[in-house]
């Protein structure tokens, strides 16, 4: 590989592989797209690894992809599990959702 900023920076390697990770996530996420246009802008895009790492390439976008692609993860996470933390930090504490599992004798014969 060629042409590698220097991964020794710390800033660098940070925006590095948030590039790479923005990229790696469009291209397995976009199927179709409407308003991209070809490199002469005659003609739309047609949709591959190399016209969508392009378009991510555009820092604005790549931003806005990220955003949009990751928000349903955000309200995930602010929304947790709707269990508080318990005092001493142990799930023991908290009430049981579930019934106790019944131990059942296994149906794998027991090796002598």
């Amino acid at each position: 590989v060629s042409d590698l900023p220097d991964v020794d920076d710390e800033e660098t390697r940070h925006g590095l592989s948030e590039a790479l990770l923005i990229k790696a996530m469009a291209r397995g996420a976009v199927i179709e797209w409407q308003g991209v246009l070809n490199s002469a802008g005659d003609a739309p895009a047609v949709v591959n690894d190399q016209a969508v790492n392009d378009l991510m390439d555009i820092w604005f976008i790549a931003q806005d992809f990220w955003k949009k692609y990751t928000a349903s993860l955000s309200l995930l996470d602010a929304e947790g599990n709707v269990s508080g933390l318990a005092v001493n930090g142990t799930s023991a504490a908290g009430q049981d959702t579930a019934e106790h599992a019944t131990t059942k004798p296994s149906r794998v014969a027991k090796a002598s």
